[in-house]
């Protein structure tokens, strides 16, 4: 043991060796000019420990290098480490790429720049960007300081200065008057086309765009530097299928779909991509083919390792030829090895009988010839699921004893540490797994302490202020605190993770939501098997997290799935409870499909089966849920009268005292689907009456208030049923108080479906009296928001029922022709996923007959 700020008796180099193919394969296409159309991927796979990341690093160090002897050219990289948890976040890795290419090129980013700023103020709302992410805003970024001081505020806001003709670009014309003239050129020419729609995408929608923004930027850098040269590494791809429900590349190929997308939209890029597994995109899509050029790496050969270990220096062969053997080719065993040679050294001569014999020997000679304080450095390491020093910290006050003396600084230098882009270290896997291990297995109780530690330091901070106002803190501690709960207290997770997991649902975290249940899908599946009940269930929540998300055809695939599982599993069949709770799930993405009637005759199969179970039977919430669906499902396709016996009956049980009661939510929410039935009907004073008497419920009780989602769809169809009635004024007021609360970053955002409902009925309002110009510009927005949402799309009927308002919004004005571009064509549209009596059918057919041809 010495001072750390003694000069050390021997330092050991590491000089890259072999992977001379690899190299060469590198410069080639790196030296060789690159047409800015052209696509050009390399990629090299083999298993773990055969030196992937140490040739990525070397493949960067060969690029800084050539930049270095080409002063005039502009030459940058960018690696991407998806072994650090942080970085499988599509956003967090663009932003990585982003700020590493920064580094010659500068802060022209304004694509990419203005979509996270309008990302953040959705995903994080309420926390300052400059705080949070204060790195975007170093250099030339006047765009970003500008779209930051008001990208909280009502970013879709009409005004005189907006040019009405360019949807979802209010905000950057609002500004545009205080940008820079080179911000004010790059608007016009290339902002307003890239960026067209940005106001009016959700969070979701804004995260699955962002390689298309980022690749837009990098194109226009090419452009503009012709002789530029970008390459972007991206080191353990295959960590992108950790917490995915598919290790295999093709049926799991959402994964990596951003990966694709920013190759695609980067054109004129050098990407390297390193991974366990081979690439197989051209199995998604053929186009890949000529594109990705994959290299099998194999194991270094002992003379090569012979020859890394003689530059180290270690001297003595026999030692040299003992650590060759053990390490098996394998770069990672022969560096821990190296680096036990160079803490050896420090004491005395190290002997040949100090290093391992084997491959399964090399991780615990390193670990037994490490200090007392270095092992227990090492284990408390193993914990954390994001390693950082604040975290270590953290676990130094709750356990003094043990991690009093914390050497920070000798944890970071160790060879199976390495470091993300941003500094933040991350422990090889191979070493957390074995130190693990070891704690579970020696220490049982003092590991079962630490996790419990974490898990409360995260859960605490996962715990959002208010409903719905959750950002990504929130999220990282939530993905930390759920599983340290479930290594520490695996008999407690779940109820403690169905009461946590209710903030995040109530706020919409469906793409988050996504990526959790994935999670406990792989960790069940692979503790208890495909087949077992509680990994169904978690499949069946996992589903629908897919259908929240729109993707109702991939979500209806997975439900498909799970039944078959359950139809051959042993005491299960397609009437068990579990198997009826999925059949439910795949009617409502065959909804979602817009396949009502083949819906109803699957709720009806669903209800039948509930009613004869001997613990469910007519009368129990699931029943009454599947029933409720089921009417939906009737109402879908016109059949109103019938609809509202369906709703009635379900009415009348759920508030019966011995069930729900009067006012309980879900008896309300069936009471408004009768009363807007009976609007639907033609009884409009009755059901403006009915609305208003559950609003009036609705923001009394304390459960729901004023702002719940619930009440507020209350006011809206109210204030619908009032505009049904003449009374449009009164109808657009309340109308545009219930908008201006839904679209609010930190309750829907703009493109939220209920949002969208609400903007639509404030639209009808408008047309309602008079202002059809108005009216028409709203419609026109609405539309372009629904037909790149995936909640909706161009094949929606309810975006077709857009296009029908837009059209009759032009009759009124006078504009026939352009209104036969927007009404035709739609009754053929309606039919693909309506019946004859549907209310949309009925509305175009009498309103096409009541048309004035002109003359």
């Amino acid at each position: 043991m010495k001072p750390s700020h003694v000069r050390k008796a021997f330092e050991a180099k590491r000089v890259f060796t072999d992977r001379e193919d690899a190299t060469s394969l590198f410069r080639a296409a790196f030296d060789g000019r690159q047409p800015p159309g052209k696509y050009s991927v390399l990629a090299w796979y083999g298993v773990g420990g055969q030196g992937k990341s140490a040739l990525s690093r070397e493949l960067m160090r060969i690029a800084s290098e050539i930049a270095g002897d080409n002063t005039g050219q502009k030459i940058s990289h960018a690696r991407v480490n998806f072994e650090y948890p942080r970085l499988r976040r599509s956003e967090r890795a663009l932003l990585s790429i982003r700020l590493q290419l920064a580094q010659v090129f500068g802060a022209r980013f304004p694509c990419f720049d203005t979509a996270f700023s309008r990302l953040h103020s959705l995903s994080d709302p309420g926390i300052d960007m400059r705080q949070k992410h204060p790195e975007l805003y170093k250099g030339d970024n006047g765009l970003l300081e500008e779209f930051s001081e008001i990208a909280g505020g009502t970013v879709g806001e009409i005004t005189g200065e907006v040019l009405a003709d360019i949807p979802g670009l209010g905000l950057l014309f609002k500004i545009s008057k205080r940008l820079t003239n080179r911000t004010q050129e790059w608007l016009a020419r290339r902002g307003k086309h890239v960026l067209a729609g940005l106001d009016q995408l959700d969070q979701d929608a804004i995260a699955e765009n962002l390689p298309r923004y980022l690749g837009a930027d990098i194109c226009d850098l090419l452009a503009e530097n012709p002789s530029s040269r970008i390459t972007i590494c991206l080191d353990t791809f295959e960590a992108l299928w950790r917490d995915y429900n598919s290790n295999d590349t093709v049926n799991g190929a959402h994964a990596d779909e951003w990966v694709r997308n920013l190759v695609q939209d980067a054109p004129g890029v050098l990407f390297l991509i390193f991974g366990r597994d081979k690439l197989r995109w051209d199995e998604i899509d053929k186009d890949w083919a000529p594109i990705v050029d994959s290299h099998s790496l194999g194991k270094l050969s002992d003379q090569d390792a012979d020859q890394f270990l003689a530059g180290v220096p270690i001297e003595d062969a026999d030692i040299r030829e003992k650590i060759v053997s053990s390490s098996g080719g394998l770069p990672f065993y022969l560096d821990l090895q190296v680096s036990q040679y160079a803490d050896l050294s420090e004491d005395g001569v190290p002997q040949i009988d100090d290093f391992a014999a084997s491959q399964h020997d090399v991780l615990p000679r390193f670990w037994n010839h490490l200090s007392d304080p270095e092992r227990e450095i090492m284990r408390y390491a193993s914990y954390p699921h994001d390693l950082s020093e604040p975290i270590m910290n953290r676990l130094a006050l709750v356990f003094p004893g043990a991690l009093g003396q914390l050497n920070w600084g000798w944890l970071a230098r160790q060879s199976f540490i390495s470091l993300a882009t941003n500094g933040d270290p991350v422990m090889h896997n191979l070493m957390r797994q074995m130190a693990q291990d070891r704690e579970q297995k020696e220490r049982p109780e003092r590991w079962a302490q630490i996790h419990t530690a974490l898990f409360d330091m995260h859960d605490a901070d996962a715990q959002p202020s208010a409903e719905a106002v959750v950002t990504t803190d929130h999220e990282a501690a939530f993905d930390a605190a759920l599983r340290h709960k479930l290594f520490s207290d695996p008999k407690g997770f779940w109820d403690w993770f169905n009461k946590r997991v209710v903030a995040f649902e109530s706020a919409y975290r469906s793409r988050y939501l996504e990526r959790v249940f994935r999670f406990l899908y792989t960790e069940l599946a692979q503790a208890f098997g495909e087949a077992h009940p509680q990994t169904l269930l978690i499949r069946s929540k996992l589903l629908e997290h897919i259908g929240n998300q729109g993707r109702f055809a991939e979500a209806e695939a997975e439900c498909r799935a799970v039944l078959d599982i359950y139809h051959h599993l042993d005491g299960f069949g397609d009437k068990h409870p579990h198997a009826l709770v999925a059949r439910d799930s795949l009617a409502r993405q065959i909804i979602g499909l817009g396949r009502y009637g083949e819906a109803e005759k699957e709720l009806q199969t669903v209800w039948e089966a509930y009613c004869g179970l001997e613990n469910f039977g007519e009368v129990h919430s699931h029943t009454l849920a599947v029933r409720h669906n089921l009417a939906g499902a009737i109402l879908s396709q016109g059949r109103y009268a019938e609809a509202e016996t369906v709703f009635r009956a379900v009415w009348n049980i759920q508030r019966r005292s011995d069930n729900l009661g009067e006012e309980h939510p879900h008896t309300l929410i069936t009471r408004h689907s009768i009363a807007s039935i009976i609007g639907d009907q033609g009884r409009f004073a009755e059901a403006e009456a009915e609305f208003r008497a559950i609003w009036n419920i609705q923001r009394r009780l304390e459960s729901l208030g004023e702002a719940h989602r619930d009440t507020l769809t209350t006011r809206h169809n109210l204030a619908y049923e009032i505009g049904r009635q003449g009374r449009n004024a009164e109808a657009e007021a309340e109308m545009r108080a219930v908008w201006d609360i839904l679209r609010q970053p930190d309750i829907f955002g703009e493109a939220h479906p209920q949002t969208i409902a609400a903007r639509h009925g404030l639209a009808q309002q408008i047309g309602g009296q008079g202002r059809y110009a108005e009216a028409e510009a709203e419609f026109r927005a609405i539309w372009d928001i629904q037909r790149q949402s995936e909640s909706f799309g161009t094949g929606h009927s309810d975006t077709d029922r857009t296009c029908f308002w837009i059209g009759k919004m032009l009759d009124a004005q006078g504009n026939s022709q352009e209104a036969d571009k927007w009404l035709g064509g739609l009754e053929d549209r309606f039919l693909v996923s309506l019946s004859d009596d549907h209310k949309y059918v009925k509305e175009l057919r009498a309103y096409i007959g009541s048309r004035k041809t002109p003359d």
